[in-house]
């Protein structure tokens, strides 16, 4: 613990890692390269395929992810977007009924 005269270095490395991981992009759940000026990919391929091929996209994605889950980017990235798919999938299907 630092007294009123020391700096408390732990302190200032908390800070810094807060500051940067409020500042980096959710690469997972927000991807800046799947953004168009007003509509997100996914609800355009809703709309244009319907909601059955919808599903069918995010089943081939979840697929696609799984194979490469050890060859490109990290795992826990793989897994991610698993999970997103899997989750788009199942809010689909509960908006759908």
């Amino acid at each position: 613990m630092a007294d009123d005269n020391t700096v408390d270095i732990s302190e200032i490395m908390v800070k810094q890692m807060n500051d940067r991981l409020a500042r980096e992009k959710d690469i997972i759940n927000e991807p800046e390269h799947y953004k168009g000026e007003t509509l997100e990919l996914q609800d355009v391929f809703k709309d244009f395929f319907g909601i059955k091929n919808f599903i069918l996209i995010c089943t081939a994605n979840i697929i696609k992810y799984a194979f490469r889950l050890n060859k490109k980017d990290t795992v826990l990235q793989n897994a991610k977007k698993i999970k997103k798919y899997a989750s788009m999938i199942i809010e689909a299907e509960e908006n759908n009924k």
